[in-house]
């Protein structure tokens, strides 16, 4: 990723598009109508074969952005947004999702009160079947601040950054080479990681955005068998030594965790190949983990629903 001169924003919001035609244009007003209002926003259709891009084209406001490209896969749709960027942070929004109108006034405020981290991110709703879910916290009631234990936060829940919520300094992505390309799945959680090893992560517990679970082509099901990356690259850094030891013991911990929900989500969808391909990380080769994995194989999927169904709690 090269550098790019010119005028400095606070924010660009970076939207990568595919096939979104019945939501991107309620996603771009909850944009448009933010209270704070020093951004800009990047729109990449990767490709889109609906009308998706007229969808976007409609919505009419000078700081909307949108850049045209084949299908290229998302990660190379934010890349090529962060690269159009003229703003020193980047703020990233599926093009299902919703932002309420203090969203970046939330962030802004982050940013002043911790300057210099890597990672920033505030609390989201999950929608699902029509109804508002809250998803698991980490901390206690009215938290903001520096995650001291990022990786421990993290496995307890998995809603403490994504790809609606997360904000990130654009010359930290620049620097760290972007989003891997090429990665159908979890490849942003990879790079939510090494930002927050590098530079910390800080959290808001206000609840600023709304992850679709109901929109069109948003599905958690995976039948390629292929393994979220992040998964596998946490699993080579651990066992070889390369992360440093002082997040050796919490990131094991998340690591396991990942598979383990990852697992669950597999036998859910009937996706045998991933949940073979699984099995064979050296963290999943751990007693505990090992007992665990087995009793997914043998629990019957009404229990696995039900446990799906009540991980969240209903707003």
């Amino acid at each position: 990723m090269v550098e790019k001169m010119g005028s400095r924003k606070r924010f660009s919001v970076v939207i990568p598009l595919y096939n979104k035609d019945s939501h991107i244009v309620s996603t771009l007003n909850s944009v448009v109508e933010q209270t704070f209002t020093d951004f800009e926003i990047i729109i990449v259709d990767d490709g889109s074969t609906d009308t998706s891009l007229q969808q976007a084209r409609s919505v009419s406001d000078q700081r909307i952005k949108i850049v045209e490209q084949g299908n290229q896969g998302v990660s190379v749709a934010r890349n090529r947004g962060v690269q159009e960027a003229e703003g020193d942070y980047i703020a990233f929004l599926d093009a299902d999702d919703h932002w309420y109108p203090w969203h970046l006034e939330e962030l802004n405020c982050l940013i002043d009160s911790y300057p210099g981290r890597g990672v920033y991110s505030v609390a989201h709703e999950i929608w699902r079947g029509g109804k508002k879910y809250h998803p698991a916290q980490f901390c206690s009631l009215g938290f903001t601040g520096v995650v001291e234990e990022f990786f421990e936060a993290f496995s307890k829940s998995l809603a403490l950054v994504n790809s609606t919520t997360a904000c990130l300094p654009r010359d930290l992505l620049i620097r760290m080479g972007g989003f891997p390309e090429g990665i159908k799945k979890g490849e942003d959680v990879y790079i939510w990681i090494k930002a927050s090893i590098e530079k910390s992560l800080v959290y808001s517990d206000r609840v600023c955005a709304r992850y679709n679970q109901d929109a069109q082509c948003r599905s958690n099901r995976n039948y390629s068998g292929e393994v979220p990356y992040y998964l596998l690259w946490l699993d080579e850094v651990i066992f070889s030594g390369a992360l440093e030891e002082a997040h050796e013991k919490g990131a094991f911990k998340f690591l396991q965790s990942g598979i383990f929900y990852n697992a669950a989500g597999y036998r859910l969808d009937g996706n045998k190949g991933a949940f073979k391909n699984i099995k064979k990380l050296r963290a999943s080769r751990y007693l505990k983990l090992r007992l665990l994995l087995l009793a997914l194989e043998l629990a019957p999927r009404r229990l696995l629903m039900f446990a799906q169904r009540h991980r969240h709690t209903q707003a």
